[in-house]
């Protein structure tokens, strides 16, 4: 129902987002909130201490008055995948078990360990084309257990890159007029690369190891001894702390999402999928260090911008970067 508001969240190892959406034409943006993450209490997608986690979200909950009346998580993990198909022209039932044939070649006990959702982009009369999510299904058991303690109803989950494709083509991509796209969201420990055609997701891989989580402890270059930058605020409110003043830690990372992200054009050109990727937009927390951008540009020698919504009054340009996982959650997808 229209009216109803939808709290997205988007939990990771460090940082907890939450956006509250008022559905429906405009789907209206009315709170957005960082909180630290207990220590310990996720990794990879997996809440390890649900108890904790919970606490921390109905605190704010609390304190902020957000009212929500449905739940909608991001689901951010390594062990998640998102990959495109085409098939005979197959019912849906057909369809999603020719897929659990195919990805059981990749993921050995398929139907026991993952859970599998798919969308259909075009229908054809000889053949069927879209893209398929799965996600471990003790990721699943955990977002279920956290909303029930949380106590909000959970309207539904979602994947990362299916989350970061809702908010562009909502608040990015109005018009649809691009035809290709290239959202990289930059994570502290590991980082996405997803590739958009026609506002439609059609590829999205994972780059472990290429966040910008610093493994030296004694690392300051961020004003920080555990993490290049803790959060959103503290890259922008100390302008001294940019990308030239990195440590080698967060520039290797960068290193590896580089090539991550090379390898996936060059993916997309060999497979010769339709339009041409004309720039690269970023997005995560690795996204609003000063200097990133730049330094992507040198390295990819293509036009590399942090991603900004249209509408400059909804919210903040860097939040925006920030928040896109947890505001796709909140999006209806029908």
């Amino acid at each position: 129902m229209f009216g109803d508001k939808i709290l997205g969240l988007d939990i990771g190892s460090v940082n907890t987002r939450l956006a509250l959406l008022n559905p429906g034409k405009k789907n209206e943006i009315l709170n957005i909130v960082t909180i630290s993450t207990p220590p310990g209490s996720v990794s990879e997608g997996r809440i390890l201490n649900v108890q904790r986690v919970s606490s921390a979200i109905k605190n704010v909950v609390k304190e902020k008055k957000i009212n929500a009346k449905k739940l909608a998580v991001c689901v951010n993990s390594p062990q998640a995948s998102v990959r495109d198909f085409k098939l005979p022209a197959l019912d849906e039932v057909q369809i999603r078990s020719a897929l659990e044939f195919e990805l059981s070649q990749m993921f050995p006990n398929i139907s026991q360990n993952y859970s599998i959702g798919f969308k259909i982009y075009e229908r054809k009369k000889d053949s069927v084309y879209g893209i398929a999510t799965l996600c471990p299904k003790k990721i699943i058991e955990d977002y279920t257990l956290l909303a029930s303690s949380i106590g909000i109803p959970l309207r539904y989950i979602d994947v990362s890159a299916n989350c970061i494709t809702k908010a562009y083509n909502n608040f990015v991509s109005l018009d649809g007029t691009e035809e290709a796209a290239m959202v990289v969201d930059i994570g502290f420990d590991s980082s996405q690369v997803n590739v958009l055609i026609d506002r439609k997701l059609v590829l999205s891989s994972k780059a472990p190891g290429a966040g910008f989580k610093v493994s030296n402890q004694n690392d300051t270059s961020f004003g920080s001894n555990v993490y290049a930058v803790k959060s959103i605020k503290k890259a922008h409110d100390n302008r001294s702390n940019n990308f030239e003043t990195a440590s080698e830690n967060v520039k290797n990372s960068y290193e590896r999402l580089t090539v991550q992200i090379k390898q996936t054009l060059d993916f997309y050109t060999f497979n010769k999928f339709r339009g041409r990727i004309r720039q690269i937009l970023l997005a995560g927390d690795g996204s609003v260090i000063p200097g990133a951008d730049k330094y992507f540009r040198g390295m990819l020698d293509m036009p590399v911008s942090v991603i900004k919504p249209i509408n400059r009054n909804l919210i903040e340009e860097n939040d925006f970067a920030c928040f896109m996982p947890a505001i796709g959650a909140a999006l209806r997808e029908d």
